[in-house]
């Protein structure tokens, strides 16, 4: 895991660049760990001595992009299309946009995108492994009831009774994670998006404040509620199915004060 003021400063350079998005009237629609990029800076080809300016990320994937406005039209990003399957690439779009209403793209859902690899990068765990802990699957609970057998069976190498025991329980535990399949957990939700959301809101002080300090955890509470401007914890969802008559300074405002000049107070 990088040092918190590398993070830190990783999501610094992300937030800054969104609010530059946002002041051209650019909708990226597609803000995730994959559609970001770090370029070596010095060293040679052996990574151990490569700087790879980790505080200072790129914004790629510009592929579903498009201008802010009425007169503006583009396709459903293929996420939003897709049949949620399994809690892998499918959560980093907001809830509201889910492919099957006409709801347009609004600049809110790509703040919302940047809260979740804000969360990631705070807590440096992907978002399937956060969704995995907050709606556990069967076979998270199997793979983690092995790991802890693991543990014990290292430490009770000396009675061999107990490494005999430990070892039939875990040849129980691979014929029962055979068996099981990925039909639970947070793919099992009626709305997945949005029961991650309210689980992520509710829970985000829990996860994210002794890593990563109050003041990056309200920006991140920010973007998962769309409550940008709330110059305290947010803890309500604010939804939002329009923003093409609103004068561009108000969410732009709001980004700026809650989340990038907040981000920059943080002192690691």
């Amino acid at each position: 895991m990088p040092a918190l003021s590398t993070r830190v400063g990783m999501a610094q350079s992300l937030s800054q660049s969104l609010a530059l998005l946002q002041a051209c009237g650019v909708l990226h629609k597609g803000i995730t760990p994959a559609n970001i990029v770090f370029f070596a800076k010095t060293g040679t080809g052996n990574s151990k001595d490569r700087d790879h300016g980790l505080s200072h990320p790129f914004i790629m994937g510009f592929s579903w992009a498009r201008l802010h406005g009425p007169e503006y039209i583009s396709d459903k990003t293929e996420n939003a299309n897709t049949n949620f399957t399994s809690s892998s690439g499918q959560l980093h779009m907001h809830p509201a946009y889910t492919g099957k209403t006409d709801q347009r793209y609004l600049k809110i859902f790509d703040v919302y995108s940047l809260g979740l690899v804000l969360l990631q990068i705070g807590l440096w765990r992907s978002i399937a492994d956060i969704a995995d802990e907050l709606f556990p699957s069967a076979k998270s609970t199997i793979n983690n009831t092995g790991h802890k057998l693991d543990e014990a069976s290292e430490v009770g190498e000396s009675d061999g009774w107990l490494k005999k025991k430990i070892s039939e329980w875990q040849s129980q535990l691979v014929e029962q994670h055979q068996l099981v399949a990925q039909t639970d957990g947070i793919a099992a939700q009626k709305n997945p998006r949005r029961a991650f959301q309210k689980a992520l809101v509710n829970n985000i002080e829990r996860l994210l404040l002794p890593e990563a300090g109050k003041i990056y955890t309200r920006v991140v509470a920010r973007c998962l509620t769309g409550d940008v401007g709330n110059d305290e914890m947010p803890r309500n969802i604010i939804d939002q199915t329009s923003d093409e008559n609103e004068p561009e300074y108000i969410l732009q405002d709001s980004i700026v004060k809650g989340v990038v000049q907040e981000l920059e107070r943080c002192n690691v």
